[in-house]
């Protein structure tokens, strides 16, 4: 299959640097030749036979760095609660993610399967073409592993998974101590399920004890972590870490000049959770001036119910000092490379899988016409995901 006359808007694939150090390349009048899912050729238009696009660009697939997907139940209502009591608050009357563990342990397997491929799909038809994916919503050892169950049946669907496995908040009555242990037993037990471990090391979630216990034994065992830290409160984790074996740092909204400045490691930035949140931060003046590497996911969730990462990267051009191409970067090959595969997405190259976004206009317009959907079309594995292209 070729696809012809194209405006390629493409990164190199050595670089996973952020502002002025990394810079899009742009190339008119090309043809993407694929077969079997994977890129085959790239090369100037001809008279070589294919579909002609006339013009129309095209941009890697979207990578999500970090979602919550796998869930059960609705939140709508604690919208306008949360400007009352604020998000800690809900948490502390068992809102919140508390509710979102009811919901999840009441329902079926397959109710749980069926919603959360649900959303799959959305993500997908999106422009995300593969995603790192948290448990988190079970809490206890039998849901838990439902919500693997779930994950690895998506996996199967064809849906490229990342799966992380996730110590959201203890349960309701039990201390950190007992339920470190119960998590332990998750992490031995499940071993070879999931890719990376995470902890939400934050104000009415885990102490920075159970954040340290936990990494020693993710060593142990190999396992790397990616951190939910310093998003509602800073409780002091970041100068502890550096013996470990840390992937990403996520959300850090309440991270000091002197810590970023010392940070080595990719900061995932959801700019969608920040603004829902209703946060006050400095932190992505700190990161576009120190020049960190960053990742950009959705950070779907109950919380933060969004599938759309055209989306995401919209509001955030507006309410971040950061970029379009900035925010296109951390968004495809950026956050490939914080979920171990850029050997398969975050930039269009032969040898890597014919996954990328076809767009209605320049891209240049996502960001200022919000009312307008700015893909035509996906093709993820050599195939239209919306069925606007026909082949």
């Amino acid at each position: 299959m070729i696809l012809k006359n194209l405006i390629l808007y493409n990164y190199s694939s050595e670089l996973y640097k952020l502002g002025t150090d990394i810079k899009p390349n742009i190339l008119e009048n090309i043809s993407i030749e694929f077969e079997n899912g994977i890129i085959k050729k790239i090369f100037h238009s001809g008279n070589e036979e294919g579909i002609d696009l006339k013009g129309k660009w095209v941009i890697p697939g979207f990578v999500d760095s970090h979602s919550h997907p796998i869930f059960c139940g609705d939140r709508s209502d604690e919208i306008d609660l949360r400007k009352q009591i604020g998000y800690e608050g809900i948490l502390k009357m068992g809102g919140g993610i508390y509710r979102t563990v009811e919901a999840t342990k009441k329902c079926s397997e397959d109710s749980l399967y069926y919603e959360s491929k649900e959303r799959l799909l959305k993500m997908m038809e999106n422009g995300t073409v593969a995603m790192e994916v948290k448990t988190g919503y079970g809490l206890d050892y039998k849901n838990e592993e439902k919500i693997l169950r779930v994950a690895e049946r998506l996996k199967k669907d064809g849906f490229d998974l990342k799966i992380t496995l996730l110590a959201h908040v203890p349960e309701r009555g039990m201390d950190e101590i007992t339920y470190l242990q119960e998590f332990k037993s998750m992490m031995k037990d499940f071993y070879n399920r999931y890719d990376y471990v995470d902890v939400f090391c934050d104000s009415g979630a885990f102490g920075v004890n159970f954040l340290l216990e936990v990494l020693k034994y993710a060593r142990e065992l190999g396992v790397p972590a990616r951190l939910h830290l310093n998003e509602l409160a800073n409780l002091g984790a970041l100068k502890l870490l550096d013996d470990y074996n840390i992937k990403t740092f996520d959300h850090m909204l309440e991270s000091t000049e002197e810590e970023i400045r010392n940070v080595n490691r990719i900061i995932n930035i959801l700019p969608i959770t920040y603004l829902f949140l209703n946060k006050r931060s400095e932190l992505y003046s700190l990161l576009k001036k120190s020049h960190k590497v960053i990742a950009l996911g959705s950070d779907l969730s109950p919380n933060s119910y969004i599938y759309s990462m055209p989306f995401v990267i919209a509001l955030s051009r507006q309410i971040t000092p950061f970029t379009l191409n900035e925010l296109l970067a951390a968004g495809t090959i950026n956050s490939a490379f914080s979920i171990d595969k850029d050997n398969e997405y975050g930039n269009i190259e032969v040898g890597k899988k014919a996954s990328f976004i076809i767009l209605n206009e320049n891209p240049n317009k996502i960001g200022y016409e919000f009312y307008k959907d700015p893909i035509l079309d996906v093709i993820r594995e050599g195939r239209p995901v919306r069925g606007e292209i026909d082949f």
